[in-house]
């Protein structure tokens, strides 16, 4: 390798350290300097381990006018920031480990040139869309959780305007101080028990219900006495202040509509489904499916078996008739016409529970990246409370014990204890602490089993630390997505009971709440009063922060409060399901945990340890936007295979550099995956997935722009690849 080699090599890999720098995802990238322009293609993820990244990027490289593009190819490893909620990948700490020309180098001089690089990675930050790190990156999809419960739950199904009521169990009372009415604590709805004639009375949206029997009877309840009617503003008073702080400037959001609903009330694992009279339905081209129309459920009919489809918090039921006889049917057990609905189709929507799928397969990768944060070691603090003195249950299959009498998830290993909160793992040698934060976990945590009410808390990590701050993350099973062998799923489908005494501590559950999947911002939960416009109704107080679960949505301990005996709180923090908003609620303002604010919790836009790093400052000699998207009809169809070979896609056929100009790649000699040359299949899926995720990439801008008050355009459709075959669709 001469100098001039020598010289491109470190432009380039200025220009790679730095290019994706810049806000906009397009690619490729361009760096124009005062020794020449570099080219920067997309970069190949290879692998993720934890927040550890390996990629592989193609590149040219043109020294002047006159000279001709240069290409090769190089691989980094990095330390990874991500941002869920902005679906952001940012590359932090990156270290060059190759780079490969279509000729060979001299080693010793390839030696001094890539020491060099070494020296100058740690100056640079990089990032990435995380769609595009879905859909490309080559590592073999994560395990199954395996031993999720798969009973069927019982199904209601009404054809009228109805609402599921949900108690952790049998009724729990607590009394309200000066009243003769108690307050029904393990549920999440307002309801009260006259102690004096026994009746119970359900408040929501303006009206009361009534019934002498939880199960039955229900009537509206007009003749409210002064007690209830200061019960009535207080409940109206903190729903319109949990609605504003969700939409704020949406008056919609409190405005209920003149339902009078029926009411069913379980004790146990339920899920309603309604439809608007009886169940009508459409066909699904190029299937032999029906779908519902008139239902905000997901809902099929398959004709060779005159049967029932219905997917409920992602497991599938199949039954005979919508009254009853359901089963669970695995995903890679469903008639195939389920893998051949159309992307973009009115149900494309359910493509991400059926095995087989891109989607699933983008789902279940999606379930394995985790969102990360800086913790700083002196900063960050954790409290727990106990019901009493501390009450721990051993976890069946291990060495831990868990506190069973706390909102807080405590875990003891011998003489220490751990408690993970808010996705932060703190340690200390007695059940309330000092807590320290945790620069590691015990190994048995891994083998926490889903029949255990602690079992999320396996899927946050500690990846590194230093003496100022620990590098910290979670997967989405922490919140409940787990990966159910070739899908995703929501909850584990197991009831795990509460902790009733001076305090109720409820725990996590999968039925109930209308649960569906969001291929950006994951599971959310809805509620429903049958089909319709979206509705607040009914009070319903899930509220996202800190402590227990109901939903998706972290919900807090039941807390007494004069005068009618508690609420569900703190107030603030982000989440699905402080009030009902129809089926299906709106987006979330944040998906991440770490945004709460947390003291001494850093998100990639405010961890200090990075913003406050002297050693990323843009050099002088490279532009300070990090590169600009290439325009004149340059496309981003460069790659490399894991030899270093380079490829383009010029939309008719493949074709390889060989160190001086493109030459057509025989569909033959490419089949032969041997002598470091990639299959034609493999380059066409390379190609296929880099289109998907920058098809996912935009949709997920215009959905935000759409949801978030941004107006937007439409969702796109897959771009056609002549030489790498079609994908059809593309609206989520």
């Amino acid at each position: 390798m001469n100098l001039k080699s020598i010289s491109i090599l470190l432009l380039l890999f200025h220009c790679f350290l730095f290019a994706a720098h810049a806000q906009s995802e397009a690619w490729p990238k361009v760096v124009d300097t005062d020794k020449g322009k570099i080219v920067i293609y997309q970069p190949q993820p290879e692998s993720l381990n934890g927040d550890q990244l390996r990629a592989r990027a193609a590149f040219s490289v043109t020294t002047d006018k006159k000279s001709d593009p240069v290409f090769g190819a190089l691989w980094a490893n990095a330390r990874v920031s991500i941002d869920r909620d902005k679906r952001i990948v940012h590359l932090l700490e990156a270290t060059i480990t190759d780079v490969r020309f279509p000729k060979n180098t001299d080693s010793s001089q390839y030696k001094v040139c890539k020491q060099t690089v070494e020296q100058e990675v740690p100056k640079w930050k990089l990032s990435m869309s995380l769609d595009a790190l879905l859909t490309s990156i080559e590592q073999e999809n994560g395990s199954s959780a395996g031993d999720l419960n798969t009973d069927v739950p019982e199904i209601i199904y009404r054809s009228t305007p109805t609402m599921l009521v949900l108690l952790d169990g049998s009724p729990k009372t607590s009394a309200i101080e000066n009243s003769h009415y108690k307050r029904i604590v393990n549920t999440p709805f307002f309801l009260i028990q006259d102690s004096l004639n026994g009746n119970y009375y359900l408040y929501g949206g303006g009206k009361w219900f009534m019934t002498a029997s939880l199960d039955k009877g229900w009537k509206t309840y007009t003749k409210i006495d002064d007690e209830m009617r200061k019960m009535q503003q207080t409940v109206d008073d903190e729903q319109k202040k949990n609605q504003a702080e969700d939409q704020p400037g949406d008056s919609s959001a409190v405005v209920s509509e003149d339902i009078t609903p029926e009411i069913e009330v379980r004790t146990a694992p339920a899920e309603l489904i309604t439809s608007k009279g009886a169940l009508q339905f459409a066909p699904i081209k190029g299937t032999q499916l029906l779908y519902a129309t008139n239902t905000d459920n997901d809902i099929f009919q398959y004709i060779p078996e005159q049967s029932y489809y219905l997917l409920v918090s992602g497991r599938w039921y199949a039954s005979a008739s919508m009254q009853s006889g359901w089963k669970y049917v695995a995903s890679d057990k469903l008639p195939k016409d389920f893998s051949q609905i159309p992307e973009g189709s009115d149900k494309d929507v359910v493509l991400s529970s059926v095995a087989g799928t891109k989607v699933a397969q983008e789902a279940v990768m999606d379930a394995q990246v985790p969102q990360t944060a800086a913790v700083n070691r002196k900063d960050a603090t954790c409290t727990v409370t106990y019901d009493g003195t501390p009450n721990f249950a051993a976890i069946q299959g291990t060495k831990l014990y868990y506190a069973t009498n706390t909102s807080s998830s405590v875990i003891k290993e011998g003489e220490t204890f751990y408690v993970c909160q808010n996705a932060v793992w703190f340690t200390g040698t007695t059940p309330g602490g000092p807590w320290a934060v945790a620069t590691s976990v015990p190994a048995e945590v891994q083998k926490i089993p889903s029949s255990s009410p602690v079992y999320n808390v396996k899927y946050v990590y500690v990846y590194q630390s230093t003496p100022e701050v620990v590098y910290v993350g979670y997967t989405p099973g922490y919140t409940g997505c787990y990966i159910m062998g070739p899908t995703v799923v929501y909850g584990t489908g197991y009831y795990y009971p509460g902790w009733y005494g001076t305090y109720y501590y409820p725990r996590p559950v999968t039925y109930g709440f209308s649960v569906h999947y969001n291929p950006w911002t994951g599971w959310s939960c809805g509620y429903s009063v049958g089909y319709g416009r979206p509705n607040s109704w009914i009070s319903v107080s899930v509220y996202g922060g800190h402590g227990g679960w109901w939903g998706p949505a972290y919900r807090p301990p039941y807390y007494y409060r004069p005068p009618y005996g508690g609420y569900y709180g703190p107030r603030g923090g982000p989440g699905y399901g402080r009030y009902p908003a129809g089926y299906r609620t709106a987006p979330p303002r944040s998906n991440n945990i770490y945004n709460n604010h947390q003291r001494g919790v850093y998100t990639p836009q405010r961890d200090r340890s990075i913003a406050n790093n002297a050693s990323n400052r843009v050099p002088d000699n490279v532009r300070k936007d990090g590169g600009k998207a290439a325009g004149g009809g340059m496309e981003n169809n460069v790659f490399t295979d894991k030899g270093g070979n380079v490829y383009r896609n010029n939309r008719s056929n493949w074709e390889q550099h060989d160190g001086k100009d493109w030459q057509s790649v025989k569909p033959s000699s490419a089949d032969k995956a041997g002598a470091g040359r990639p299959s034609m299949e493999n380059m066409n899926r390379d190609q296929i997935n880099r289109d998907r995720g920058e098809m996912r990439t935009n949709n997920f801008n215009n959905y935000n722009s759409m949801n978030r008050g941004g107006g937007g355009g439409g969702m796109q459709r897959m771009p056609s690849r002549p030489a790498g075959g079609g994908m059809g669709g593309g609206r989520r």
